[in-house]
């Protein structure tokens, strides 16, 4: 589990992407003050945690990691959800059986429409906090296809470098 974005102030969250195994330390949820957990995984997948006991609540978005998943219909309304929770002052986790596609395309989809990011942007942005992510081909194009939505609709996202974020 490797924090994305810090907590800037006492007023937001802050952002984790991980795997299925973060979900399972509780002392992890404890020591990070984790608040809401998202797990992105298909249907029917048990996952053992108890997030009672570390005060957590969860969302579960059923995703599957494959070409003929549909991940750009359900962007926008993920986004904001991630969005709101982490503005309230939540701290978050964002994970997926591996924490490589379908957590890492959400949080992707975040930077893109809450910070202006191109796609490019956001991608590497988010490698440089988790030592490996791999959108599958389906989502980069979803992904890809989002940012130009995020811009048409906004007409204010400013193409950032890396180098401006960190």
């Amino acid at each position: 589990m490797q924090m994305i974005l810090p907590s800037p102030d006492a007023h937001s969250g802050a952002l984790y992407l991980g795997s299925v195994a973060a979900t399972r330390r509780v002392d992890l949820h404890k020591q990070h003050g984790i608040k809401h957990v998202y797990h992105v995984m298909r249907p029917g997948w048990e996952w053992e945690m108890d997030l009672e006991k570390s005060g957590s609540y969860s969302t579960t978005i059923p995703l599957h990691d494959s070409l003929e998943e549909d991940l750009l219909n359900n962007l926008d309304d993920l986004a904001d959800t991630l969005h709101r929770n982490l503005t309230s002052g939540r701290n978050v986790l964002v994970h997926c059986r591996m924490g490589l596609s379908r957590s890492a395309s959400l949080v992707i989809a975040y930077k893109i429409k809450h910070f202006h990011l191109s796609f490019e942007v956001a991608r590497e942005f988010v490698a440089s906090k988790r030592f490996k992510i791999n959108p599958n081909p389906t989502f980069v194009r979803e992904l890809r296809m989002y940012e130009g939505i995020c811009r048409m609709r906004e007409c204010s996202v400013e193409t950032r470098s890396y180098d401006d974020l960190v």
